[in-house]
């Protein structure tokens, strides 16, 4: 009888600890991860400086003038070979060219007066513009005074170009070997002069 109940005992506890067991749980599964996105940068870009404009008076060495200089031709002349003018960035160029080594006696200023001006005969020159500059040239002329007066500088006494204050340029005079021009401006400006070699050249900057 005591065997049958320890053993019945037994067979109870056991049917416990079978029930008590709780089955393990599913094992939990980790989701992914999401990478992480970063978002754009919708900052404005800064608007591009300005580029500044060029000084249109940087003119080494240019004043209200008057200049001067050149010297006497020798025999066999220096001859007015070309005249013109030309725009450029900052600056409008005049060039009286020779056809000798050397440029003559020259004398460039401005007129004291706004016209009207004359030529030798007395006839009324007209020219363009609110300011005058004159170039004086002594011991010269267009034409070829050691030959028979042949011509050497053939081209217009009125010129017009591509220029920005120089309305035109325009021969007054050309008299026993003393040339007269005038650069007509749109506004007064200050100017600089110099010779160059090779041909021999009378250059004019004016600021534009």
């Amino acid at each position: 009888v005591v065997v049958l109940l320890v053993a019945a005992l037994w067979l109870v506890n056991r049917e416990d600890d079978t029930i008590a067991q709780v089955e393990p749980s599913p094992t939990a599964t980790t989701a992914p991860e999401t990478p992480s996105v970063t978002p754009p940068d919708r900052t404005p870009e800064p608007a591009p400086e300005p580029t500044p404009e060029p000084d249109a008076q940087a003119l080494p060495g240019a004043t209200d003038g008057p200049f001067s200089g050149g010297s006497t031709p020798p025999v066999g002349g220096s001859w007015i070979a070309d005249v013109r003018s030309a725009g450029h960035a900052g600056y409008d160029r005049v060039v009286v060219e020779f056809d000798g080594d050397v440029v003559p006696t020259y004398t460039v200023a401005y007129t004291a007066t706004s016209g009207p001006f004359y030529d030798v005969p007395g006839n009324v020159v007209p020219i363009e513009g609110e300011a005058f500059l004159d170039i004086w040239l002594q011991g010269t002329s267009r034409v070829d005074m050691t030959d028979d007066y042949s011509p050497v500088y053939t081209g217009p006494t009125r010129l017009r170009s591509d220029t920005t204050n120089v309305t035109e340029v325009v021969e007054i005079e050309d008299f026993e070997a003393n040339v007269h021009w005038l650069i007509g401006l749109d506004e007064r400006a200050e100017f600089t002069v110099w010779t160059m070699d090779t041909p021999s050249r009378l250059v004019i900057d004016i600021a534009a």
